[in-house]
């Protein structure tokens, strides 16, 4: 990759970021920053290979679905950080095991019935399901504004970026639901 292309998704990640940041915030679903942890960017890293090979293929029917499934595969990564991350750690089968049980197409109502214990059809379950549509508009937003070609060497980094971001607000936006917040040590 040229150095300039670099620059550019370097400039788009950080658009993107702080577009996203400020939708988290306005939604009170993240405070003043996104929480995250060095292990759970560390198993992304190790699985986004899979879900884009399961992402890319519903881009053009179903480009919301393609971008917000990575909010809820982090919402499901912080899940485990919390309840047993040594269990789940070293678990190569991590992400196949959250498509596997419905599917891509409903990876999303399993994660919240299955890992979070949420009735799909409650309430709470809308509130999440509105908040996560609320950061795709704006990520799918931001990749229309940059009018980069269809299919292109570029436009996979662009949606590559773009879905790893989205991991990272979920993994932020479910740290912030369990309560975890960052704390000044002197």
């Amino acid at each position: 990759m040229q150095e300039n292309q670099i620059h550019y998704l370097q400039k788009y990640r950080e658009t993107l970021f702080n577009k996203l940041l400020s939708v988290a915030k306005d939604l009170h679903i993240i405070e003043n920053n996104v929480l995250q942890t060095d292990d759970l960017l560390l198993k992304w890293k190790e699985i986004a290979p899979e879900y884009m090979m399961d992402a890319i293929p519903n881009i053009e029917k179903y480009p919301r679905t393609a971008i917000a499934w990575a909010a809820y595969v982090g919402i499901a990564f912080a899940t485990y950080w919390d309840k047993d991350w040594i269990a789940h750690k070293d678990d190569d089968n991590i992400y196949k095991s959250l498509v596997n049980a419905r599917g891509f197409d409903e990876m999303d109502e399993y994660i919240v019935e299955e890992l979070l214990g949420i009735d799909f059809s409650s309430s709470e379950a809308e509130k999440m399901e509105n908040n996560i549509k609320s950061l795709t508009e704006a990520a799918l937003s931001q990749i229309r504004r940059e009018e980069v070609e269809p299919q292109s060497v570029m436009a996979f980094h662009v949606f590559a970026a773009t879905v790893e971001l989205m991991f990272i607000f979920g993994v932020g936006y479910q740290l912030h639901r369990l309560g975890y917040k960052y704390v000044k040590v002197n």
